[in-house]
């Protein structure tokens, strides 16, 4: 019972999570199609913010210097949600493949006694 409790609270995880990345990139689906291409002067790149605002849905983020330090230590796996093709054209290293279509009925497939990580972008 303790383990079909834990499967559930992953896969209610994942879902939360999945939805997130599905807004995502509906979104830049939506600001891709009506931008106009634009000139931009070449400048420096602004370094990205120290701090970001954390969403208000339940799910914990880390950063990439948190992952790379849990992998070290063997205490994360990585997931790939997006479909074949994005995972071969590019993908975190030694990251798993699970289509987004695929969480449910592949969850077993995740361990159990490690932190997971999705990602979608």
């Amino acid at each position: 019972m303790r383990s079909f409790i834990s499967l559930s609270a992953a896969i209610v995880f994942v879902t939360t999570l999945l939805a997130g990345c599905s807004t995502g990139e509906q979104e830049n689906r939506s600001a891709n199609a009506t931008a106009t291409p634009t000139r931009v002067a070449a400048t420096t790149p602004t370094p990205a913010p120290t701090t970001t605002a954390t969403p208000n849905d339940g799910v914990r983020r880390i950063t990439p210097a948190e992952l790379q330090a849990a992998l070290e230590k063997g205490e994360a796996v990585v997931v790939d949600v997006r479909s074949s093709a994005a995972f071969q054209k590019g993908h975190i290293k030694g990251a798993r493949l699970i289509p987004a279509e695929q969480i449910a009925s592949r969850a077993g497939e995740l361990p159990r006694d490690k932190t997971i990580v999705t990602y979608c972008a």
